[in-house]
This record gives C-alpha cells, structure tokens and sequence, in this order.
C-alpha cells in the first residue's frame, strides 16, 4: 500500500535530524529555509523567486555542515562567475558588512558573531580559484570553494573531480544543461573519506554527505527534467517527493530515499 502523506510527514520529522549534534544556535530563518536547513539527506532543493532568502539559507546549512563535520571541503557551483561573486552567493557568505544597528549580512561573520566560528577571508589559489577555510568545532580545518560553471558548455572533468562531502548549486536551472550539471556533480558526494561528526553523547558517525540545489520557479522541483532525474530516476522512485515545507512560493523538496 502507498504511503499516506501523513505517514511521510512522520518519517520525515522522525529523520531530519538523525545522527547530528545540537548547535546551541540557529540563524533567524523562515519556516521553509529552516527545513531545509536541519534536513540531512543526501538532496534537498529549495525553490523559490529571487529575493526569498533560498540561497542565504542553503548558505548558512553549509557552513553549519562545514562546523559540524571533519575533513570536511564544501563547493559552492554556480553558473556564469558574474551571477555568483558580486551581489551573489559568494558575496552573501563572505561580506563584513552590517545593518545600521549591527546585525552582520554575512553568513559567515553571523557565525563568527554568534559561536564564535574562526575563519579566513576569501582567497585564491594559485588557478585563482576562490576558497575560505574555518575551524570546525574540533579544531580542525573545512574548506569552502567557489567553482563557476560556463553557462552553455560541457563539464570538464576538473570541474566535476573533487571529492566533496556538500555541494550547493545556485540557480542551477539558469545552465542550458542541467541535467548534465546535476549528474556529474552528484557523482562526487560520498566520495570523501573521513567526514565525520560527534553526536551529543560524544559518539563519532559518518556524516551526511549532501547535494543541495536552489532553483528560480517556474521550473519547480520534480516537474522539469533536472526534477525528474533526481527525485524519479536516481532513487528509482515513482511520482512527486514530498513536500514537507512550503512557504509563500517558496517551496522545499527532499528525495523520499
């Protein structure tokens, strides 16, 4: 018998936050961000029109991934350099700058304000590839990096090779080909060894390893072909995921594994 949508309601409360430890601090996040933002499996898409706060809150999802875990290298992919550095992701994670009565605009200095998180500024690697790195809550070191992806081009394969534990693509249906985009970046999550996390009793586990997706509407979720291949394909699962949060036209979609 098919699964009721009450019943997949449950077991999605009962899974979204297996296995990880309590961050005395969460940021301020609307209802449907906040879902996304404590689910830990392996995809989760957040879509929504410009301005509704989907990439801060997959932002802020990464980092805590990046705070949480162990050996930990998170990529943020975006398409065209132009769409995510100036007023976009990257600048989103790493600004300094503040409202008038103080409150930081900076995914990262929001941690660094708010637990204390030390990290570095943005730099460049000797490609002039964009990266920041951060102390976990262990002492160790995570990496994030910001990778372009050519609108209108084929992946290359230094583009698709690193083994990452969390990416996160913005606006991932702006590609001419996104279903090339998803199936050979989704082809490096899990491939990392040693990211790790230590619950609230103090035992280590391996750590969710995640895709996550921020998409502009009309092309919503499962109902373009990008959709169809991650919730329908991949998992070898039939009809939509649920849709366990939804706020406005914002929505968030989470792979029924």
């Amino acid at each position: 018998m098919a699964q009721g949508i009450a019943d997949q309601r449950r077991e999605i409360d009962d899974q979204r936050n297996a296995g990880s430890p309590a961050v005395p601090w969460e940021p301020e996040l609307s209802k449907s961000q906040l879902a996304a933002y404590r689910d830990n499996r392996r995809i989760v898409e957040v879509d929504g029109p410009k301005g509704s706060g989907k990439t801060t809150g997959a932002l802020h999802k990464l980092v805590r991934h990046c705070y949480l875990c162990t050996n930990s290298l998170a990529v943020i992919y975006v398409i065209e350099k132009f769409t995510g550095k100036a007023g976009g992701a990257w600048e989103t994670l790493n600004t300094i700058e503040r409202t008038s009565d103080g409150k930081s605009l900076g995914v990262l200095q929001q941690w660094g304000d708010e637990v204390g998180l030390k990290y570095t500024e943005a730099r460049e690697d000797s490609t002039h590839g964009a990266y920041v790195q951060l102390t976990n809550k262990y002492g160790g070191i995570s990496e994030i990096r910001f990778k372009p992806l050519p609108k209108g081009k084929a992946i290359e394969g230094k583009q698709y090779g690193l083994q990452t534990d969390f990416i996160l693509i913005d606006e991932y249906n702006q590609a001419s080909n996104p279903v090339e985009v998803i199936t050979k970046l989704y082809m490096n999550i899990g491939r990392r060894p040693g990211v790790e996390m230590q619950d609230d009793d103090g035992v280590w586990h391996p750590a969710p390893q995640q895709l996550v997706l921020c998409c502009n509407p009309p092309d919503l979720g499962p109902d373009d072909p990008a959709g169809q291949l991650l919730f329908q394909k991949l998992p070898g699962l039939e009809g939509r995921p649920p849709i366990f949060e939804s706020e406005g036209d914002t929505a968030v979609f989470v792979r029924n594994d």
